[in-house]
C-alpha cells in the first residue's frame, strides 16, 4: 500500500494505546479554551511524516500535533494517495452516477449508497449554503468505488488522532447512533462552491479530505480556503496537489469558493473540483443531530 501506515496485529494495539494517549490531550486542551473558529497557520508535511508521529510518536509529539489544531492550524499532507487512486476514483464515480438513479436517502437501517446533483434551488435546504455532486457510500454496503481499503488506511490514522480506536465505529450501522460515511463530491466548473460553515466536533475532532484536482489544470478559479483572524480567505488550493490530504479542526471556519465562477456550469466529471471526505456522523435516529453550520460573510478578499 503506497503512502500508507502498514496495519497489522501488532500496530492495531499500538494505535489502540496511541488513541488512549490523544483522548486525555484532547480532553486537557479542549478544557483550557474555547474552539477555535479561525486559521492561525497552514502548515505543509509529507503525509508519511504526519502518519508515522501520529502511530509511533511519543506522548510530546502527539500534543504538539493537538495543541497545533486546536490554535487554528490546518496541514496540506502531501501524496497521501496516489494520482493513479484518484483517476480510478473519478473515471468510477462517473462510471456509478451514469448507471445509478440520482437520488437521496436518510441514514436509517439498511440506508443505501447515492448520489445526488445539488442544484441551486436545492441549497436553501441545506444548513450551509452549496452546489454540487454529492455522492454518499456506507460501510455496510458493497464498495462500487472500490475506495474502502485504501482509504481506511488513512482513515485508522486520523482516527487515532482524533482520540478514537483505529476501528472505531467501522462496524456500526443507524441503529447505534453514530455511522462512518464515505463522502465523494464533484464541484463542476461555473458555480460548484459550498458557503463558509463549521464542521461539529462531537464525532470526530478534525476534517479529514482529499483532493483529486488541481487547479490551473483542471479548473482556473475557486477552491478550499480558511478564514483567518482578520476574516480574510487564506486560499489553500497553491498548496495543493492530486493525492493530497487536508486536515484542521473541524469548528475552524472554511469553505469552497465558487470553481471557475463566470463560466456556463458544467456537471461534466472531467472538469471541475473533486472531493473525498471521511466523516463519521449522526444517524437518523439521534433526534438532535450534529450538522455542519453556516457562516455568514461580507465576502472579505482572499489572501
Amino acid at each position: 500500500m503506497q503512502n500508507a501506515v502498514s496495519i497489522d496485529a501488532s500496530t492495531l494495539e499500538l494505535m489502540e494505546h496511541r488513541a488512549k494517549i490523544f483522548a486525555g490531550i484532547w480532553k486537557e486542551v479542549e478544557s483550557e479554551g474555547s474552539k477555535p473558529e479561525r486559521v492561525r497557520d497552514v502548515v505543509v508535511m509529507p503525509y508519511e511524516e504526519f502518519a508515522e508521529k501520529v502511530v509511533f510518536g511519543d506522548t510530546g509529539t502527539a500534543e504538539g500535533l493537538v495543541r497545533q489544531l486546536y490554535a487554528g492550524d490546518g496541514f496540506v499532507l502531501k501524496g497521501a494517495f496516489s494520482r493513479e487512486f484518484w483517476q480510478g476514483l473519478k473515471n468510477r464515480a462517473a462510471e456509478y452516477a451514469e448507471k445509478t438513479p440520482a437520488s437521496f436517502g436518510r441514514i436509517l437501517e439498511g440506508a443505501e449508497d447515492f448520489h445526488r446533483y445539488v442544484h441551486a434551488d436545492m441549497s436553501e435546504r441545506y444548513a450551509a449554503h452549496r452546489l454540487r455532486h454529492d455522492f454518499h457510500f456506507y460501510p455496510w454496503n458493497d464498495d462500487p468505488l472500490g475506495m474502502r481499503e485504501e482509504c481506511d488506511q488513512r482513515w485508522r490514522v486520523f482516527k487515532v488522532m482524533n482520540g478514537l480506536g483505529p476501528l472505531k465505529g467501522a462496524s456500526n450501522t443507524p441503529k447505534d447512533g453514530i455511522v462512518d460515511r464515505y463522502h465523494v463530491f464533484h464541484y463542476p466548473r461555473g458555480g460548484g462552491s459550498i458557503q463558509i460553515h463549521s464542521d461539529p466536533t462531537q464525532n470526530q475532532k478534525t476534517i479529514m479530505i482529499s483532493l483529486g484536482t488541481k487547479r490551473g489544470v483542471d479548473y482556473q478559479t475557486g477552491g478550499l480556503f480558511l478564514v483567518d483572524a482578520d476574516g480574510n480567505h487564506v486560499d489553500c488550493e497553491p498548496l495543493i496537489d492530486p493525492g493530497d490530504m487536508v486536515t484542521c479542526y473541524a469548528h475552524v471556519h472554511h469553505g469552497v469558493e465558487t470553481v471557475d465562477g463566470g463560466e456556463e456550469l458544467d456537471w461534466s466529471p472531467k472538469r471541475g473540483r473533486w472531493f473525498l471526505g471521511f466523516y463519521s456522523i449522526d444517524s437518523d435516529y439521534i433526534e438532535e443531530r450534529g450538522t455542519i453550520v453556516g457562516i455568514n460573510d461580507d465576502d472579505p478578499p482572499t489572501k
